[in-house]
């Protein structure tokens, strides 16, 4: 099972941190609502229901849910078997601070998902047969149930290799006539060029009688996604930190972003303030961030406002950077003034497309 497009290299990037006297910094991290394997049809309409399970927990207590399957206070879960290859999807909705974690049968994350809220939907990719284990953690708020949703939905058919070529786009016109043809363009080229996935034999037929010429830049990006992996893999055992501020060896995924975004508040509690937008994501996920000012619950000052916004993508793989690739992009607005607590909840000009 591969992602559908090649990853970033394999020393991992770090966002930089800038700091501007008197000036409000807004955050935000979301995801946008495709998923692509490589050749693949992830089969929504046929998804398998998993069991509906109820986790109870007494009394909450801080911790990063992701880390690693756990017992005691502030934590319950439940075991249940992947009955096909493909996507898991579990979700829950309760009051409080919830986050929510699937570990396969040797303790690694298969996904994860850690707001600011008791709305949580966590996605990854299992394979049949593989033991999970479904854990909720509750951080803040009384001790309660919360009913996890899980489905399993199974990839049809047998899986192509999907390929990255740079297509000859001389013309505007040419570009132009390359994006009607409804293929997997990346957000990366040359003046002359653009870089296209190429998701099985259909579309490499498709492109060649729209009389297209190209260069195959990587065959195989399955292949090349499993061996930056394994690249990835053996930077981190051999390295105890990096050069970078935080010290990482690997790269963040989305549950890494909202639980440092977590921390940041619980650390700094007069500077930095949870932000939810109202709206949820196509896939049902709630968009959380960050708000970063001195006295920041001092919400009618008027200070000028910075907003930055990230999207993890599709093509990104299984990691989120600020290299962007794939069918999203993202924008950073500036110079809006803050007025009123609202604001946070409509961004003037910031935009995630898909």
């Amino acid at each position: 099972m591969s992602f559908s497009s090649a990853p970033p290299p394999a020393v991992p990037g770090d966002p930089g941190h800038r700091r501007r006297r008197r000036s409000r910094t807004r955050v935000a991290v979301g995801v946008t609502g495709a998923l692509v394997v490589s050749g693949a049809v992830l089969a929504v309409p046929a998804a398998q229901a998993g069991p509906v399970n109820v986790l109870e927990v007494r009394s909450a207590q801080a911790r990063t849910c992701a880390d690693g399957p756990a017992r005691g206070a502030g934590v319950d879960s439940y075991t249940v078997t992947a009955p096909t290859s493909g996507l898991v999807e579990a979700g829950i909705a309760g009051a409080g601070d919830w986050d929510l974690a699937v570990f396969d049968d040797a303790g690694e994350v298969v996904a994860a998902s850690a707001g600011f809220s008791g709305r949580e939907k966590a996605t990854g990719f299992v394979d049949a047969g593989t033991e999970l284990t479904v854990q909720g953690c509750l951080l803040k708020g009384k001790g309660a149930e919360v009913t996890v949703d899980l489905a399993f939905l199974e990839i049809e058919g047998e899986p192509e290799t999907s390929t990255l070529v740079s297509v000859e786009t001389p013309t505007r016109k040419d570009k132009e006539k390359l994006q009607r043809l409804d293929l997997d363009l990346t957000e990366h080229g040359t003046p002359t060029s653009i870089d296209v996935v190429l998701h099985g034999k259909a579309d490499k037929k498709a492109l060649e009688a729209a009389g297209f010429d190209y260069d195959v830049e990587i065959a195989d990006l399955g292949a090349q996604s499993a061996a930056d992996r394994r690249a990835d893999a053996q930077f981190a055992a051999a390295n105890d930190s990096t050069s970078l501020p935080s010290g990482r060896t690997e790269y963040r995924r989305l549950a890494d972003y909202e639980s440092e975004m977590k921390q940041l508040v619980a650390d700094h509690p007069g500077m930095v303030r949870p932000i939810t937008l109202d709206e949820p994501t196509v896939e049902g996920r709630m968009v959380h961030g960050i708000e970063i000012t001195t006295d920041v619950d001092r919400v009618h000052d008027g200070k000028p406002v910075s907003s930055t916004w990230a999207c993890t993508t599709p093509a990104s793989g299984p990691r989120a950077s600020t290299r962007w690739s794939g069918r999203t992009s993202c924008s950073t607005a500036t110079g809006a003034t803050r007025r009123s607590p609202t604001w946070s909840r409509r961004p003037a000009r910031s935009s995630c497309r898909s």
